[in-house]
């Protein structure tokens, strides 16, 4: 199910035998700088279970870095999950994980491996976001990555919620994002089909209901 693509620069022998540059799809066919199947099966889950409001994607994102500790995006992917987490060790989790995404992102060009774009602006999103608090720079990057790879629902639903934080006036950005993402997302999801259609459900309102009446109202109007 998984497929390497063809490197777009000539690598020396010993870098082609090298592991740690390889770069496989996951289910959405979204590029993932690993060798391991593993790895991107477990990020698949976590984006999987985020949207859902399961309870396991902490320890998807998490195992999926024990799978691939260099995995770059799977270090990215869980600082962002322990941006949310108001556990006592959840700041210096977030810095662990960020330096070795930063390191590996590094190690790649060292190489002169290929290091997806997407990969690369996830990275730039997240250390603005966890690093310097600069949400405007976050979500400028988020949106970069759901304009060009509309299938990453991860990207797609965090431009949601960061626009949504910075201005009401947003809105119909917010709509433009989900309804893009909604179109090209078929067949897609109960949990999906809720994360995105939200706003454009809510347009226009001043206030929101509970996170329950949200989900059950947004899937009957995506529906």
């Amino acid at each position: 199910a998984f497929r390497c693509l063809p490197s777009p620069i000539h690598l020396s022998p010993a870098l082609q035998t090298n592991k740690a540059f390889k770069m496989l799809h996951n289910k959405w066919d979204l590029p993932v700088s690993t060798s391991s199947p593993e790895c991107v099966e477990l990020l698949d889950l976590f984006v999987s279970d985020f949207l859902a409001y399961g309870n396991r994607a902490g320890k998807h994102v998490t195992d999926a870095v024990a799978a691939d500790p260099h995995c770059a995006l799977a270090n990215v992917f869980a600082t962002s999950l322990f941006m949310f987490a108001e556990m006592p060790t959840a700041p210096e989790k977030r810095r662990e994980f960020m330096q070795q995404a930063a390191k590996s992102i590094a190690d790649a060009r060292d190489a002169n491996a290929p290091v997806s774009e997407r990969e690369q602006w996830w990275f730039e999103a997240v250390q603005a976001w966890s690093q310097a608090r600069n949400l405007d720079r976050a979500v400028e990057m988020l949106r970069r990555v759901a304009a060009a790879y509309p299938r990453d629902i991860y990207a797609v639903r965090e431009s949601i919620t960061k626009l949504a934080h910075i201005s009401d006036r947003m809105m119909d950005q917010l709509v433009d994002l989900a309804a893009r993402s909604l179109s090209i997302n078929q067949p897609i999801d109960r949990s999906v089909g809720e994360a995105l259609s939200e706003p454009v459900l809510y347009e226009g309102r001043r206030t929101r209901p509970t996170r329950r009446d949200s989900k059950r109202i947004s899937w009957c109007q995506y529906s």
